[in-house]
């Protein structure tokens, strides 16, 4: 019989990956992945985030819990790379949860339990691994970010688009961290996977978000480093007060110089 993995989930600390069975250490809100099918239940999960926030309207709330799906994404790759197996991520399996910060909001999926399937050693990786995202995309992640960007007055690609750079910095964070070269090879290849053989339909657009080619622009916060662009814009500006980030990839070559030489100059 094959022995099945303990899995270690204090791991996903490090990529700051908040999907585990413990869930929130104290959650200001929750509620069942699969009420996000309710409009009003999404309306007030945005309505919460966006008090914290202080946004001026749903979009910013709306981006930032769209773009907490990802940590399933994350969970879904390093469970696949470190363990091999295949855990059971549905809907009806999470809860959504919020903690207030005083000033922001983390937002984090909690399992009901622990249910896996362990991928044999001579299984057609490719083939599983691409189901595997595939289901995860069309009933799971595809449902909650359209549920949120109709209720947030988004385009649905608003909160895809942003999902290009998230990888982009998961895979720097874990080859700088991952030493056994099995793990490695499987991540690579699953990554490989995401970014090459999921269609785009799959996400309602005309190219996968994840097929993305990093750029990089000067670091006014670390002076001779450089910083990633985001792949999308995260809508922060949207707030009081508020303005788009450095590595905003709106902003035009001459705004992201003045933005430098302000950020510099008050350091």
């Amino acid at each position: 019989m094959m022995n099945e993995p303990v899995i270690d989930f204090s791991q996903f600390d490090s990529y700051y990956i908040r999907v585990s069975p413990t869930g929130a250490a104290t959650p200001s809100f929750e509620m069942p992945a699969t009420d996000f099918s309710r409009v009003d239940a999404v309306k007030k999960a945005i309505e919460i985030a966006s008090l914290t926030a202080r946004a001026t309207g749903p979009e910013l709330a709306a981006s930032f819990i769209g773009g907490s799906l990802f940590n399933l994404c994350k969970a879904r790759l390093l469970l696949l790379s470190r363990y091999n197996i295949l855990l059971d991520m549905s809907l009806d399996k999470l809860t959504f949860q919020m903690e207030d910060f005083g000033t922001y909001n983390m937002f984090g999926y909690k399992l009901h339990e622990v249910r896996y399937t362990v991928l044999p050693d001579d299984a057609d990786r490719g083939e599983l691994v691409r189901d595997a995202l595939e289901a995860d995309f069309r009933d799971v992640v595809g449902p909650i970010l359209n549920a949120l960007a109709s209720a947030g007055n988004l385009k649905p690609a608003v909160i895809w688009m942003q999902f290009g750079s998230m990888l982009a910095n998961m895979i720097t964070t874990f080859e700088a961290k991952e030493t056994h070269d099995a793990v490695r090879e499987r991540f690579a290849h699953d990554c490989k996977v995401l970014t090459e053989q999921l269609e785009p339909g799959l996400f309602g657009s005309r190219r996968n978000p994840f097929a993305h080619k990093p750029r990089y622009v000067d670091s006014p916060y670390q002076l001779g480093g450089k910083t990633m662009i985001r792949s999308g814009c995260c809508m922060y500006h949207c707030r009081e007060d508020g303005d788009m980030c450095y590595n905003c990839p709106k902003l035009t070559t001459s705004q992201r110089e003045e933005r430098y030489a302000r950020i510099v100059g008050a350091s």
